[in-house]
């Protein structure tokens, strides 16, 4: 128990369980005879709002409990061709695959949210010319100064290749 502590606090695993119990609620309640639209939508932006806001790892817990709330019955036709063997390797296969999609698309979203800034301008992996004008003017100098290599980056015989 203490080696899963190092990988996921219990926050995480909390709040991963929530999302997913929320997400496939829908599901549930449907089947017991408790589906009313106003509600399901209040529970789905519910889980959606929540698994916005949380890191990547959350993101990979409730996609992994996502997959086996919604895709569990994936493994009922193992029972039926009598493969008892294979019901937790798929279970592993399924429930991994969509930890590592939502993980995914969390590391994605981060990347892209990281590139671009607030103001909704692009962020430059390099120092522009314009940049290290304006950097330098508002330190109050009145020349710029680049580097040789942030001007060896921004030279004009670099821009027409």
């Amino acid at each position: 128990m203490n080696k899963i502590r190092h990988y996921f606090s219990t926050l995480e695993l909390t709040r991963g369980l929530g999302i997913a119990l929320l997400s496939s609620a829908f599901i549930y309640l449907n089947h017991w005879g408790f589906s009313y639209a106003l509600l399901n939508t209040f529970l789905g932006l519910l889980s959606l709002y929540l698994l916005l806001q949380s890191n990547t790892k959350t993101w990979f817990i409730s996609g992994t409990l996502m997959g086996l709330f919604w895709f569990w019955w994936i493994v009922l036709s193992l029972i039926h061709y009598e493969m008892l063997w294979a019901v937790p390797i798929e279970i592993l296969i399924i429930i991994l695959s969509y930890g590592s999609l939502f993980a995914f698309i969390s590391w994605v979203s981060i990347k892209i949210t990281s590139y671009i800034h607030q103001d909704g301008q692009p962020c430059s992996l390099s120092l522009r010319r314009s940049d290290a004008r304006r950097k330098h003017y508002v330190s109050g100098s009145s020349a710029p100064r680049l580097t040789a290599a942030q001007s060896a980056r921004v030279s004009p015989r670099h821009l027409g290749r």
